[in-house]
C-alpha cells in the first residue's frame, strides 16, 4: 500500500513549470528560476498544510531545466521521481499539438496511477555533482 495519497505533475521547460495538482485539480504555472521555486513551494505547502508526507511530487527528466527543481525538492525533504520523457508518453499514447497544462495533468495522473511502483528519486552526493559540473548556491 502506497504513503502517497496525492501526486503534483510539473511540465518543465526553460522559462517556467506548470504545476497540476491531481486530486485537488488545480493548475498554476511558475517561472522557473529561484523566485519561481519559492512561490512554487508556498503553493504546495498552502495547499498541502499537513499533508507534505503523503504528496509525491513527479516530473519529466529536463537536465539542466530540471536539475534546481530536484534540489529544491531534496532540500525541502519532499518526495519526488524524475522520470523519462517516453515512460511518460507511451502509455498516453500519441497527441497533436503541445499543451503544457494538459502535460501536468498527465504527469500527476500517471503518477498517481503509478504511485505504489515508482522509485524515489535522490540526487548524488555534492561531490559527484560538482564533477559533473553542477554547482549548488
Amino acid at each position: 500500500m502506497s504513503i502517497f495519497t496525492n501526486t503534483i505533475g510539473i511540465d518543465v521547460s526553460k522559462d517556467k513549470l506548470d504545476a497540476h495538482d491531481y486530486k485537488l485539480n488545480k493548475h498554476h504555472i511558475f517561472y522557473n528560476n529561484k523566485e519561481g521555486y519559492k512561490k512554487l513551494l508556498a503553493w504546495i505547502k498552502t495547499n498541502h498544510k499537513q499533508e507534505l508526507a503523503t504528496l509525491l511530487c513527479c516530473f519529466e527528466h529536463t537536465g539542466i531545466y530540471s536539475f534546481g527543481l530536484c534540489v529544491l525538492m531534496e532540500e525541502n525533504k519532499l518526495a519526488y521521481k524524475v522520470l523519462p520523457g517516453l515512460e511518460i508518453k507511451r502509455p498516453i499514447g500519441m497527441t497533436r499539438g503541445k499543451n503544457d497544462q494538459i502535460d501536468a495533468f498527465k504527469i500527476a495522473q500517471y503518477a498517481y496511477y503509478r504511485r505504489e511502483e515508482l522509485e524515489l528519486t535522490k540526487l548524488p552526493v555534492a561531490a559527484l555533482l560538482k564533477i559533473k559540473g553542477f554547482a549548488f548556491s
